[in-house]
């Protein structure tokens, strides 16, 4: 296998985007201020920053909808006793 096979099948996937030019400004002042050394470094962390988001949310409305289904009751340490339960050697 020659290099520009590697070198394909080690790279990621390319896109295009259009992006209106007052944001591009804003990717590049960015860029200028040394905050990320390209405008593909900065449009992955924004998309990645994006994706970590979505990904908290949809765990978080998991938790809210366990908590709906299953509320926590005023009672909880009557229902579930002791915890830990008492060890044999603690008789």
């Amino acid at each position: 296998m020659g290099i520009p096979e590697r070198y394909a099948q080690r790279m990621s996937p390319q896109i295009a985007v259009r992006l209106p030019a007052p944001l591009l400004d804003e990717i590049d002042a960015l860029v200028d201020s040394g905050r990320f050394e390209t405008r593909a470094e900065a449009i992955r962390a924004g998309i990645e920053g994006l994706v970590d988001q979505e990904h908290r949310k949809r765990v978080g409305d998991a938790i809210v909808e366990g908590y709906t289904r299953f509320p926590q009751s005023e009672n909880i340490d009557e229902e579930l006793g002791e915890f830990p339960p008492p060890s044999a050697s603690d008789a």
